[in-house]
């Protein structure tokens, strides 16, 4: 699998770039600030659906637009692959009529079509009684993907940078978190695992600051150990770790 071609939209400092790859090894150079980091994020952002930073979606869109696109054309398997990856922000005229509309009394929800769901379109739906989020679509060779946990693997990704040293002199916590990242692009058991611990623990938080704040009790700490360990991910990660012909002993 390589990409080999890229063009970007309005994503972060890069306001329309369009590259060509070779299927060995790329070289990007650029000045300091030029955004080649924020290029090989939108690679990221291509495969993760997500940035590798962790930043808010509304800053990956450049600062005075409204939305940003990506598109990757990929080898895939000697078949050619094309994803489309769009983010539109709110606009705020709207997001002040929703604000209103869903403060007046009996105020009913109002649902805006979504448009012909296509790749471009900007004919996306909002609903009058929630705060107005920022739109994220995917497309997979122009069909829409609803999902996109289906689409985590297909394109498999890592990324290096400087702060990789913590997982050398950081806490076992953040080598369970590099190991489920890898792993859960290989196994679909395994990333439906994670999603469903993260679940768990997000309800469970919620129910437990609820019943604090009726109680008036101190406000449990959030994010305590987001990856709990279980046979299924125990046994995949030891799988992966263990060279052959050795076993480890689960403390």
């Amino acid at each position: 699998m390589y990409l080999r071609k890229l063009k970007v939209i309005n994503f972060k400092n890069i306001r329309e770039a369009t590259l060509q790859f070779s299927p060995k090894i790329n070289c990007i150079l650029g000045n300091n600030g030029g955004g080649k980091t924020n290029l090989l994020d939108a690679i990221y952002y291509l495969s993760m659906t997500k940035s590798f930073f962790n930043i808010p979606e509304n800053y990956a869109v450049t600062f005075g637009e409204q939305s940003m696109g990506l598109i990757g054309d990929y080898m895939l398997q000697e078949k050619s692959e094309r994803i489309h990856l769009a983010i539109k922000l709110p606009d705020a005229a709207d997001a002040g009529q929703q604000s209103a509309q869903a403060s007046q009394p009996g105020a009913q929800s109002s649902q805006q079509g979504i448009g012909e769901n296509q790749p471009g379109s900007n004919q996306l739906g909002t609903t009058a009684s929630q705060p107005a989020r920022n739109e994220k679509q995917l497309w997979r060779n122009e069909k829409r993907i609803a999902k996109f946990s289906s689409h985590i693997g297909l394109l498999p990704i890592v990324m290096v940078s400087p702060q990789d040293a913590i997982l050398v002199n950081g806490s076992g916590e953040e080598r369970r978190r590099f190991l489920n990242f890898i792993l859960s692009q290989t196994d679909p058991l395994y990333l439906s695992n994670i999603i469903t611990t993260l679940c768990w623990h997000s309800a469970t938080s919620c129910s437990n600051s609820a019943q604090a704040q009726a109680q008036g009790l101190p406000q449990p700490a959030g994010g305590t150990n987001l990856f709990r360990q279980s046979p299924c991910r125990w046994s995949r990660r030891q799988h992966t770790c263990t060279p052959r012909g050795k076993s480890w002993q689960r403390a």
